[in-house]
Order: C-alpha cells, then structure tokens, then sequence
C-alpha cells in the first residue's frame, strides 16, 4: 500500500512541477523589440496622424516590462528618435505622446532610402536571438528627391561592415494608409523579413471621396493623402493578435490558456485529485487487508517440524479466526484457548498480522507492539505460532 501511495504522491509532485516550469518560463522572457516606423511625409496630412494615434493602443497594450519600442520617423529616410525601456503604463503613453507630436511636413518619400537605413537601425538595435516586431504606417507614396536615384542603390552599401547580424525572428506589419497599398514599399519590407502582412485601411475611409487632395508646393506634400474619418480607427486587431501568437512558445501559451480559463482548470485539477484519492481509497480497501505469509504451529509438547502450516494467501478474506470452535479456520485442540481473529494488513509496505486482542496470546518474540511481524512467534493455549514472511516457504 506504501508503494501505491508513494506512486500517487510522485504523480502528484510532478504534476505540480510541470505548472511550476511553465510559470518559470514566462517569468524568464527577455522581451521583444518594436519598431514603430511612421511616415512623416507631407502626404501623410489630413487628420491621418490623428486616426494613427488613436488606433496605435492596440498595439502598445501588447507590451510588457522588459519589451523596448524603438521610434522611428521616415520620410527622404529612417530615423532613430527614441528607445523607450517598458517598465509600465507611463512607457506606453509615451509612444502615444510621441505620435502626438509628429508632423507632416517632410518635402519628399524615398521608400527605397528608408529601407535601407531601417534596416541598418534594426541591425544596430536588435540583438540576435530576440524577436522584433515592425509596424510600418505608411500611405506608401513614393516620391524621391530630383536625382537621387542616379544609380541602383544595393541595400548592402549602407550597413556597416562591423553590424552585427540582427535578430533571427522579424515580423512585419505594413498598415497601408493610402488609397491602394504600395506594391514597392510591401516587397521592400522583405528585406527587413520574409514574414510581412499587409493591412490595407482604404476600406474605412470616409464613404464619398476618392483619397484624393489638392497638391501645392515642392515634392510630395499635400498629394495624394488619404481622407479619413476623424472618429474611426485603424482596426489592428490583426496584427496585435499575431504579434501575440508570435511572442508566444508552446508552453508560453498553453500558460496564457490556463490563466484566461482557470476556473475550469482549477475544477479540472479539483475533479483530478478526488478521482485519485477515489483510487488511493478503493486500492486500500481492496489490497490493504489482505492475508498474506505462512502461520506455522504445533502443540508445545512437541517437535515444530511435527507443526503444520497453513499459507495465509490460499485463505478467502482478510481475516483469520485461530481457535478450537468450529468455523475457526485454523482449528487448535485446546478447549481452554479463547479464539482469535487475525486481520491481515500492512506496515511500510511489509505484510503484517493483526489481532483482535492479545488476550490469551504470550509473545516469545514481537517487533511491533499490538501487531504479529514477520519473524514473531507466540504461544496461544497449548499451541506455538511463527509468522514466517509471504516469500517464504513453509
């Protein structure tokens, strides 16, 4: 019976464990990188920034402490603005604050610049090993200054020879905020990584215009911006949730699941234990009383080898009556011995003897007070008894 009950128990403590580990896991995250890339060109006017800043906490609710958010404005190329530590709230208002204070007004959209210096900014920013995410709110209008495309431009002319070689998990986010998204700036971002989805938001536009304006001035100010509705937002719900899946391991997330449904995991775990303890009680009652070893006995006026021996376990029941009435089933001839009831039970797993009263019984030899161990020998009335244990033969 020990060892079943040992068995459960070390069931038990590794069940408790496996939880443990997975908690662990999650409290050793080293965090993520986020690039929050927006465009700053003059197209990118008319109340867009707005729709951008009120949309952008469904990104920042993702982050978590230890998360860094590196900001970054575009227009003839990337720029590095700020890196925000997360330590709490007041780190995601600051991403907002810093949306707030962006304006329009570039003269002029290199696409083809901005990826390359994006890309050198990630390599500088991100070590290898750590997840970064990048999400890029662009119109996607490409318009260069006049000559600055002379020559092809190779994306590895401008990373340092001494970069160290980037993160090995980047995902892309393109929110296309124009009125089709940019075929150039989306198979671009590939560069950055292979993995990039694309949300295209012409379809919440406001119902009746063509996301055409009027243009005035140099290069791409005021050409081509999107008219949005002030009260809408950017759904990103998308992106938020594969940014979720993404930052999330095997164990990571069947954590996350245990956490968002605990009541029935903990009705789970309550159900488990009471169909253990279920088991542990019908094992007991079935296996603990059970008469095993060998009785040896024989009248005291003789030789033990002139004894007999009756083996416990060929007996039906848990018990055993010694005596000189009929039913006992070990008859002794001695009218004056008061019968006993022997029930068979377990101490540390060794199968053991116990009466039901010593009176009448005289012990030559006992371990246990109260209990017949293997090796005892008593006298009741006339007769002599040794317990010998179930593996021995009689």
């Amino acid at each position: 019976m020990g060892a079943k009950l040992n068995g459960i128990g070390k069931a038990a403590a590794r069940l408790t464990v496996f939880f443990v580990l997975i908690g662990l896991t999650q409290c050793g995250d080293d965090g993520r990188d986020f690039y929050m890339v927006m465009d700053t060109s003059g197209s990118m006017s008319s109340g867009t920034m707005d729709r951008v800043h009120d949309s952008l906490p469904q990104i920042t609710d993702l982050l978590k402490k230890g998360d860094r958010v590196h900001l970054v404005r575009f227009d003839e190329t990337a720029y590095l603005e700020k890196t925000i530590e997360v330590e709490g709230e007041l780190d995601r208002a600051e991403v907002l604050s810093w949306v707030d204070k962006l304006q329009a007004k570039g003269r002029y959209t290199d696409i083809a610049r901005m990826l390359q210096s994006l890309k050198q900014i990630q390599s500088e920013n991100t070590p290898e090993g750590r997840k970064s995410f990048f999400v890029v709110l662009s119109d996607g209008k490409d318009d260069p200054a006049p000559d600055s495309r002379q020559n092809t431009i190779n994306l590895e002319d401008f990373r340092a020879k001494d970069a160290p070689p980037g993160p090995t998990e980047s995902f892309v986010y393109y929110i296309s905020l124009g009125p089709e998204k940019s075929a150039e700036l989306e198979e671009g971002l590939k560069e950055i990584s292979p993995d990039v989805k694309t949300v295209e938001t012409s379809g919440q536009q406001k119902p009746g215009t063509d996301g055409q304006t009027a243009a005035t001035g140099d290069g791409d100010a005021g050409q081509n911006a999107m008219d949005t509705n002030p009260d809408g937002q950017i759904d990103l719900s998308g992106p938020a949730q594969d940014i979720e899946d993404k930052s999330t391991t095997f164990w990571g997330s069947l954590w996350n699941k245990i956490k968002a449904n605990w009541k029935w995991v903990a009705g789970a775990a309550a159900a488990l234990m009471a169909l253990l303890l279920l088991i542990w009680l019908w094992i007991r009652g079935k296996k603990a009383h059970v008469l095993k070893g060998q009785l040896h006995f024989w009248e005291a006026s003789t030789h033990p080898d002139l004894g007999k021996t009756v083996r416990l376990n060929k007996l039906a029941g848990k018990k055993v009556t010694v005596g000189e009435k009929p039913g006992s089933k070990i008859r002794i001839k001695d009218l004056g011995a008061a019968p006993v009831v022997l029930k068979g039970t377990t101490k540390k797993g060794t199968p053991v003897l116990k009466p039901s009263g010593t009176k009448g019984i005289e012990f030559s030899s006992q371990k246990t007070k109260g209990l017949i161990s293997p090796g005892d020998s008593f006298k009741l009335g006339n007769y002599k008894f040794e317990y010998k244990d179930g593996n021995e033969k009689g």
